[in-house]
């Protein structure tokens, strides 16, 4: 049998002695299964475990699939059912993220994406991280931390603990989270690797051996007082500053919420990643709450009291925003990814309010608000939609994959233009988010530039080649100023005419995991982070830090009117402050 030594993480070395055991077990990483291969290894090393009477279980670690196809999913699942003994699986990035239905095709097959279970007195949890939209950085949500909680309780005698992770632990924003609900245990950590691998693990007294090496001798104790996460709700502004900074109030939903959050008059709408909606009133009291019961990644948006969501599954949705009831559905042969445009149509001679969602294979549909009937739809670039489409003047501005920035016609569909840098040789594989004056277009590109286009003829107007911008960028209110950061960890302001730069503050905002915009207001700059601190830049150019939400990646802020701001965190943290 063909065995890899697989990357072991182990927390704090503090030797604690462990009672006599033995054991064996298997564990697969990153099988990888393709339909469209032979996958003899795989099917071999499952006979090689029903040969062997010591191997107690198997878990499968990282990508169970190559393609993330409902095929692999279900090819996987008929060679497993020849085991002789238990399987436990923990998908990885393939399977859910990268695959075509987003975890849907898997959900079907296999049910459950993370496992619990004693052997020996050793409990053993596979814990799922979700990737953050950008990099392979990774977080632990809430739902999965209340599990892993609910599930140490039920477990209160157990020491001894295996925990296997999807990814490393540097790369989990709120790793030290796990680490104080595992305070008091003994715990090994199992981490995934990228590489394919079959391995048989053995456990004897108090050492772990795979392919016969001596992995350690020793388990490692977490002790009780490591509790050193402290989720600060606020710092104070810096002093520098001289506006007037205060809270108006604040929520936490303790819910993974990978959209921002919908604002509409005096109430706010948030949807996690379950399908749960919350509605909340002006002081942040929850009004009602109601469960789609399918995954959402969409933004909804909403029109004249009806609100407007769409789910993984394809399923569009109407609600009354004043009871959280479903008003009606349609179901679209698509899995629905991009936040809902609004616009306005000539239907049949009347000007009419219609809805525009795009999916994961680049296909946009509208549909009228009232009866949710078909007016249009397109796939111009036939590949995946990697930005957030931009609604300006009847336009609608988005890149793909296939390396171009495109311009439909909200009220048909029909493309504009398509546009990509000349004189590019590698092909550009993602995009800022768009931004707008109302006469050009803003978007920076994975080969470090940024670009202004014109909105309606989709021709090169400006290229800012300087300082190498990441996918973050800003416009001021003006339009005069673009605003972006850089692999440098700088903070650089750029003329939008002439592309020349005129500042640029040394700021530290770490790994990009999100395409953050920072906003301008009466020549201030908001800037927000993906390790959860909203920093002010005042006109003066004194950065000061305003807020700390938790080890989260926070959204866009979004200014609600002169002086009043929303900012919320893929947690669920929602605060609404003034500054003046």
């Amino acid at each position: 049998m063909k065995n890899k030594f697989t990357t072991i993480l182990f927390f704090i070395s503090i030797f604690t002695s462990i009672n006599a055991q033995t054991s064996s077990f298997a564990w697969f990483n990153n099988i990888n299964y393709n339909i469209d291969n032979t996958n003899n290894e795989f099917n071999e090393n499952l006979k090689l475990i029903n040969n062997n009477k010591d191997i107690k279980f198997l878990i499968i670690s990282g990508n169970i699939s190559i393609n993330g196809y409902l095929e692999e999913f279900e090819e996987v699942k008929t060679q497993l059912e020849s085991l002789s003994v238990k399987y436990y699986l923990l998908p990885g990035i393939n399977d859910i993220e990268r695959s075509l239905s987003l975890g849907t095709d898997y959900k079907n097959i296999f049910k459950k994406d993370h496992f619990i279970f004693n052997d020996k007195s050793v409990l053993h949890i596979g814990l799922r991280c979700q990737k953050y939209p950008l990099n392979n950085f990774a977080h632990i949500t809430p739902s999965e931390l209340n599990w892993v909680s609910d599930q140490l309780k039920s477990f209160p005698k157990i020491q001894k603990i295996f925990i296997y992770l999807n990814y490393p632990f540097p790369k989990i924003d709120n790793s030290l989270k796990l680490k104080n609900l595992l305070s008091g245990k003994d715990v090994r950590i199992f981490i995934t690797e990228e590489k394919k691998s079959y391995n048989i693990v053995y456990i004897k007294d108090d050492s772990l051996t795979i392919d016969d090496k001596s992995i350690d001798n020793t388990f490692y104790f977490i002790p009780q007082d490591s509790l050193d996460f402290i989720d600060y709700s606020i710092t104070q502004p810096n002093k520098k500053s001289d506006l007037k900074f205060s809270i108006l109030w604040q929520k936490d939903l303790n819910t993974y919420t990978p959209n921002n959050v919908l604002i509409d008059s005096s109430k706010s709408f948030v949807i996690n990643q379950h399908g749960i909606i919350f509605c909340l009133d002006e002081n942040a009291k929850i009004i009602w709450t109601h469960n789609l019961g399918s995954k959402i990644i969409s933004k909804p948006t909403i029109i004249n009291g009806v609100l407007v969501a769409a789910t993984i599954d394809g399923d569009l949705l109407t609600i009354n925003s004043k009871t959280g009831q479903i008003i009606q559905s349609i179901g679209i042969d698509g899995v629905l990814t991009t936040e809902i445009l609004k616009t306005k149509i000539d239907f049949y001679g009347l000007e009419t309010d219609a809805v525009i969602v795009g999916s994961k294979d680049g296909t946009f549909y509208c549909y009228t608000l009232d009866k949710l009937e078909l007016v249009w739809s397109n796939n111009p670039s036939n590949s995946e939609i990697i930005t957030k489409p931009l609604s300006v003047n009847n336009r609608i501005i988005y890149g793909s994959k296939d390396g171009c920035v495109h311009s439909i016609d909200d009220r048909t569909g029909v493309l504009y233009w398509k546009w990509k840098p000349k004189k590019t040789k590698d092909l550009i594989t993602d995009f800022s988010n768009p931004i707008s004056d109302d006469g050009n277009i803003y978007i920076s590109t994975s080969e470090g530039n940024i670009y202004k286009i014109d909105l309606l003829l989709g021709t090169t107007l400006l290229t800012i080649s300087k300082g190498n911008p990441n996918l973050s960028i800003g416009l001021s209110s003006t339009g005069r100023t673009v605003i972006a950061f850089d692999e440098k960890k700088n903070l650089s302001f750029y003329y939008s005419k002439t592309g020349g730069i005129y500042k640029k503050l040394k700021m530290n905002l770490g790994e990009e995991i999100t395409k953050n915009r920072p906003i301008e207001f009466n020549r201030n700059f908001l800037i927000t982070t993906d390790h959860g601190i909203l920093y002010l830049v005042d006109k003066n150019y004194n950065i000061s830090p305003l807020l700390f939400l938790g080890s989260s990646a926070l959204h866009t802020i979004q200014q609600i009117n002169d002086r009043e701001f929303l900012i919320s965190n893929y947690d669920g943290k929602i605060i609404f402050f003034t500054l003046q």
